[in-house]
């Protein structure tokens, strides 16, 4: 069994790099614990190829915060009852990671980290909402990545 961190987000749309991001940060603190960083960015096809059977999935991607209070918090839910969730409320991608996996018949275990973010417009650079939070984003991510695989 292999962990995967599954990276997805868009780098020109400001907050959504926001998984990217906290990725490429815990990169290398990732792989000493053995888990696969995979940046996939708006690929999901990419992503789906580094799936193998038995891999316990990390999926990381980033929400529209609801209101101000939910910009930069990190919420997590398992893979396996996150498919209505996932699609109506964390994604910002039309064919997201979850209904290609649903739709091509893969079977995964793990969890959805999502990151609460306030601006997905154009842009290269976060929000100043986001940019105030994102070492505390960071750090959120890296506790539940551990919870999770203290779990597993």
């Amino acid at each position: 069994m292999s962990i995967k961190l599954l990276a997805i987000g868009n780098r020109i749309l400001k907050d959504d790099m926001a998984a990217l991001f906290v990725a490429e940060k815990l990169d290398n603190k990732l792989r000493k614990s053995n888990i696969q960083v995979i940046i996939g960015e708006t690929d999901i096809e990419y992503c789906i190829s580094n799936i193998e059977e038995d891999d316990s999935l990390i999926i990381l991607d980033a929400y529209l915060a609801h209101d101000y209070e939910d910009i930069g918090k990190v919420r997590v839910m398992e893979l396996n009852e996150s498919s209505n969730c996932y699609l109506n409320y964390l994604s910002q991608h039309q064919l997201n990671i979850i209904k290609y996996m649903e739709i091509n018949n893969i079977k995964a275990n793990g969890i959805i980290i999502g990151i609460g973010v306030y601006d997905i417009n154009f842009g290269l650079e976060f929000s100043n909402e986001v940019c105030l939070k994102i070492e505390k984003i960071t750090e959120d991510v890296l506790m539940n990545i551990n919870k999770y695989i203290g779990e597993i």
